[in-house]
């Protein structure tokens, strides 16, 4: 589970205001975060402070998980998530790359604020198909 004093956040736009933007780097030993808690400890913080419904927006890359992740967040959850194709992500060729979960999620988490905010060509997405 990450620390969440470490988290680094920055002022909203205006648009931002009342979303939480949330990655998940998922392997199969191990998650990055205890999800379910923490973003719901986050979302009634922020309601609280806002006084208003405050949207939360997941992504994470599409592999082993599949798609039970997606389809879980916005039954039990109510969040709207998406699916990242992890060869979209833009990385910096000519610069020594470090690999680690943090750095990943939080790579993940501007692409997702960037997406959000209208630059579509900023990740590729995977569509969630239904259950039938």
């Amino acid at each position: 589970m990450q620390n969440t004093s470490t988290l680094k956040t920055a002022t909203p736009a205006a648009a931002e205001h009342n979303t939480i933007y949330v990655s998940v780097e998922v392997s199969r030993k191990s998650w990055v975060i205890g999800l379910k808690e923490l973003i719901e400890k986050q979302r009634a913080k922020a309601q609280r402070t806002l006084g208003q419904a405050v949207r939360v927006v997941c992504c994470y890359e599409a592999g082993y998980e599949g798609f039970w992740l997606a389809r879980w967040l916005d039954k039990e959850m109510r969040i709207e998530t998406i699916m990242l194709d992890p060869a979209s992500l833009l990385v910096n060729r000519k610069a020594k790359q470090r690999k680690t979960d943090r750095i990943d999620a939080r790579k993940m988490v501007r692409a997702l604020l960037t997406y959000d905010r209208g630059d579509a060509e900023v990740l590729g997405r995977f569509r969630v198909p239904s259950v039938e």
